[in-house]
């Protein structure tokens, strides 16, 4: 196992009613599970640029970072990831699944019921426990 573990980032993004999320492609790790998008942070890149240009190259779309949620670090058989979620909103751009099978904008209680990576099915508990993250715009 990779006791350094990788170093990853998510975003949440919200429109105030739904959240987006995206299946992985089958031939990856974890394939056809659903996660919050982003990925592996680069040597010496910082967290919030990571997400943004994970958004980039994997959905064409340019994010502005509002806040950094609480770490997760989970241990899987064969590796330890450590996942740095953002709370994002798009500034330019509309979503395109370039990297992913499926994307899409679900209520909270849709993705409760998918087939989320062990990582991000804490960020849903969370998200549901502290009732939802601001929409687009909502100050906290």
């Amino acid at each position: 196992m990779d006791k350094e573990g990788l170093v990853v980032t998510c975003a949440i993004i919200s429109d105030g009613l739904r959240y987006f999320a995206c299946q992985r492609p089958v031939a990856k790790k974890h394939g056809g599970k659903w996660e919050f998008p982003g990925g592996k942070i680069r040597s010496g890149e910082l967290l919030s640029e990571g997400i943004k240009r994970e958004l980039n190259e994997e959905l064409n779309i340019e994010v502005q970072v509002l806040e950094q949620l609480e770490s997760i670090t989970e241990a899987y058989n064969d590796f330890v990831i450590h996942l740095y979620p953002f709370w994002c909103k798009i500034i330019k751009g509309y979503p395109e699944p370039l990297e992913h099978q499926q994307i899409g904008w679900f209520k909270i209680e849709e993705l409760a019921k998918m087939d989320f990576t062990r990582a991000d099915k804490v960020l849903i508990d969370r998200i549901k426990k502290a009732g939802g993250v601001p929409a687009i715009g909502e100050q906290r």
